[in-house]
């Protein structure tokens, strides 16, 4: 997905400028460098991040600092999305692999049905 509204990048730049100078580098990094945005458009900031941990952590601890911010770019701010990059996985397909065992309801030759060998 792309930034829909011109300028929509360099206003993220600034808040996340804005974000490090606020919480300094260490917790920058911890929380905000993975963060992308998405789009910005009809009023609504959509940022995405790559694990729902992530997602809960900003939301619950930053949400009020991430609104402020964006809205001192861009006053028509009135909504932030968080996102999970990758959150719908293509599903995956599950192959049998034949088996080398002999098939149920037959014996191997040489066996007694139970795997041992027959007696001479």
């Amino acid at each position: 997905m792309q930034v829909q509204e011109a300028g929509g990048s360099e206003q993220w730049k600034r808040v996340k400028k804005q974000l490090r100078a606020e919480l300094g580098d260490d917790v920058f990094t911890s929380w905000f460098a993975r963060v992308d945005l998405e789009e910005h458009q009809d009023g609504t900031v959509r940022l995405s991040v790559p694990t729902r941990f992530l997602k809960q952590w900003i939301q619950n601890n930053y949400n009020d600092q991430l609104m402020g911010l964006w809205q001192r770019e861009c006053d028509n701010v009135h909504r932030i999305e968080l996102t999970v990059r990758g959150a719908i996985r293509p599903r995956q397909v599950v192959v049998a692999k034949p088996s080398l065992a002999a098939p149920q309801g037959t014996q191997a030759a040489g066996t007694d049905g139970r795997g041992e060998g027959l007696a001479d």
